[in-house]
């Protein structure tokens, strides 16, 4: 209603009706004036000395809206956007990045949808997505993440306006989003940018000594890197590893230690965040492997460390 077509036309259609017809607002039991999809009405569609007390329903006059009784019969005016869903396919084997939003978005999104997106990349890939930005009515409207192609696997939801973790991975090349609103508010949506990502392959170091980092260091590492390291030493010796950086998101972004030639072998540190530089670790034989993992939420520059044998 806030085209003057609209207007105009509105108006000349109550103005020759004898039962005032609804206009999708009413007031609620603690006096406030709602549209049915739960949006407030603007003060500005009120008539003057408007609304008044006398009903709970609103019409349409010359002059502006205007309060008056909800009639069992009324005739109702509603202008809506149809409830649709943009879901479907996305991807396929030659594609590996894209992006998808809510219905309307940037507008807000529709009542009453449940919307599928599929995702899939090219083989031998694995999904990762991030939601930028996410608004929704907290709890009532929400999306879900499935592994592969059905909902058989949840992976991740978010349900709350502006949450604190907005990305996912998945283990394989195919990734289910689902969105689901009710019958009441609705809000701006979110939009989602995806890529397919192939796993990084192991560094390998043989010798005495050598050094490693994080990949890109010391710039900001990537989001959602699973990278692998593996030293050898000569036999007989032990391997012993000194970080002189060391940076990363706390307890999501985590470097891996074990004492052995695989992450098979025992753990024997688990390190994040910013207060592990010059800290030392040693084998008990001549193998180490390490593993860097990284989330979709926050980066840093990484780390550096150093390794002898002895």
């Amino acid at each position: 209603m806030n085209l003057q077509s609209d207007w105009a036309a509105l108006t000349s259609l109550t103005s020759s009706q004898r039962l005032p017809p609804w206009m999708g607002a009413t007031r609620t039991s603690n006096g406030a004036w709602k549209w049915n999809n739960g949006i407030s009405v603007s003060s500005a569609y009120w008539a003057n000395n408007e609304p008044s007390i006398y009903g709970d329903c609103a019409t349409l006059r010359s002059n502006g809206l205007t309060a008056c009784p909800c009639y069992s019969l009324q005739p109702a005016f509603c202008k809506m956007q149809p409830q649709l869903c943009n879901g479907g396919k996305f991807g396929g084997p030659n594609i590996q990045s894209g992006s998808i939003s809510s219905p309307g978005y940037p507008l807000q999104y529709y009542n009453n949808l449940d919307c599928y997106y599929q995702i899939e990349g090219p083989p031998g890939t694995y999904i990762t997505i991030r939601f930028d930005p996410f608004y929704v009515e907290s709890y009532l409207d929400y999306v879900e993440i499935y592994e592969g192609n059905t909902t058989s696997k949840l992976i991740g939801d978010l349900d709350t306006y502006m949450p604190s973790k907005t990305g996912f991975e998945s283990n394989s090349n195919q990734m289910l989003v689902y969105f689901h609103t009710d019958s009441m508010i609705t809000d701006l949506g979110w939009s989602v940018q995806w890529a397919a990502k192939k796993s990084s392959s192991p560094i390998t170091e043989m010798g005495r000594s050598g050094s490693m980092n994080s990949p890109k260091y010391p710039g900001d590492y990537d989001p959602f890197l699973e990278q692998l390291y593996y030293v050898t030493a000569p036999d007989g010796t032990r391997v012993s590893v000194t970080f002189d950086d060391f940076s990363t998101e706390q307890d999501n972004d985590f470097l891996e230690i074990y004492d052995g030639g695989s992450i098979s072998a025992t753990l024997i540190a688990n390190l994040s965040g910013h207060a592990v530089a010059g800290k030392t670790l040693t084998t008990s034989g001549n193998h180490l492997a390490m593993r860097f993992i990284t989330d979709g939420d926050m980066q840093y520059y990484g780390w550096h460390m150093t390794w002898t044998s002895s």
